[in-house]
């Protein structure tokens, strides 16, 4: 809009033609200084303030209208609710009304139609930047009121998939599992009841990760990105978060080492690795040294990531929610997380086994598979079990 404005100002500036380059070079700064308000108020301001004392040092007859664009910055300020929308209305309707009216008619008498037009254009300037911005921040509203909408249709969604449809799917893989067990059951029939419930688990489990993803409002992994089914997608994306890392000033270690790891461990880990890093880029002291770690060990996979700590005190606060759905997606794979606090750093461990379990269960607080980085902590809490005050940096 203020662009507009603005070349409505050079128009009716150029309907009398500049006489020297003293006035087209006023009838410039103007018009750049009301085109840039929009996204720079103060130097908008200053701008058309320059334009508006350099026709003071012009004659009269040669002061341009396109000084008129002294609203614009005014109708921008009151859009963009500045704080310093009153000094800018304040020092334009000044510096303008004495240049634009008193300087500009010379000897000539000013009459009350003449300074009434000041008045009218200020309040039109005033009113139409608050509907501008009452009408943005009612669209703006209305974004937010249709985004609670969606999130609370996809919690209902995801209520309604995990009571009904990962309910069936799981008793249908323990009925199966329990006729492959029958001592009636024969061999080839056993096999084909174990196929099945190991179908059915790995069914559950993916409808489990596609909920994870329903109930976030931001996934870790965007629907743009590859989808990382196997070792080597794995691999690249932790490299690639350890750049992304390195290029932020911190200094990372990562040891990789996986053969084998299942499709639902990788794209687990690949979620839980960008969440990861997004905590440590987010709590990590600045160019501080970190390191990630992944190993397979037989069929389960573990993840480590450690960070240093900006102070004890920020050691000892409340789980965030990148943490909270770190440990959901853990938790969907059949896995689990382990928090240590080693003095100084912040651990995060997530142990993957292959084979899930059909049921969700509490996260356990057995000691993961892989060999800590630090001496192990006496007693090392879990997410869930331990205080609220025991999670973030």
């Amino acid at each position: 809009m203020e662009l507009s404005l603005a070349l409505l100002a050079v128009g009716i500036g150029i309907s009398s033609p500049p006489e020297t380059a003293l006035t087209w070079l006023t009838l410039a700064v103007f018009g750049v200084g009301a085109a840039v308000s929009g996204i720079a108020v103060l130097l908008g301001t200053a701008l058309v303030c320059v334009g508006l004392l350099i026709s003071l040092t012009l004659p009269p007859d040669q002061v341009s209208a396109a000084g008129l664009a002294l609203f614009v910055p005014i109708i921008a300020a009151v859009r963009l609710w500045s704080r310093y929308a009153i000094a800018i209305t304040l020092v334009l309707v000044g510096l303008g009304f004495y240049t634009m009216f008193v300087h500009a008619t010379g000897d000539r008498p000013l009459t009350l139609a003449i300074v009434a037009i000041f008045p009218t254009l200020l309040a039109l300037s005033l009113g139409a930047g608050l509907v501008i911005r009452s009408s943005r921040q009612q669209l703006e509203n209305e974004r937010q009121r249709a985004d609670e909408r969606l999130a609370e249709l996809r919690l209902e969604l995801a209520r309604e998939l995990h009571d009904n449809a990962v309910h069936k799917i799981s008793q249908a893989a323990m009925l199966a599992h329990m006729a492959a067990l029958h001592p009636d059951t024969p061999p080839e029939l056993s096999r084909e009841f174990t196929e099945i419930a190991t179908s059915c688990n790995d069914a559950a489990h993916e409808l489990r990760l596609l909920l994870t993803g329903l109930r976030q409002d931001n996934p870790s992994l965007s629907d743009g990105q590859p989808q990382i089914i196997d070792a080597d997608a794995l691999i690249a994306l932790v490299e690639g978060q350890a750049d992304r890392l390195a290029a932020l000033g911190f200094t990372v270690t990562h040891d990789l080492n996986i053969n084998a790891p299942t499709s639902l461990q990788c794209r687990t880990l690949a979620a839980i690795s960008v969440e990861a890093v997004n905590n440590i880029i987010q709590h990590a002291p600045a160019r501080s040294d970190c390191s990630i770690r992944v190993v397979q060990q037989g069929s389960t996979v573990v993840a480590e990531f450690t960070n240093h700590t900006r102070s004890a005190r920020q050691a000892a606060t409340r789980p965030s929610f990148g943490l909270l759905g770190i440990e959901e997606r853990a938790r969907a794979a059949g896995g689990y997380i382990t928090i240590s606090k080693p003095p100084g750093y912040w651990r995060l461990e997530v142990t993957l086994p292959s084979l899930p379990s059909v049921v969700d269960a509490e996260p356990r607080s057995q000691s993961p598979a892989a060999s800590p980085t630090f001496p192990p902590e006496q007693g090392k809490p879990s997410l869930t079990d331990a205080r609220p005050t025991d999670y973030r940096i």
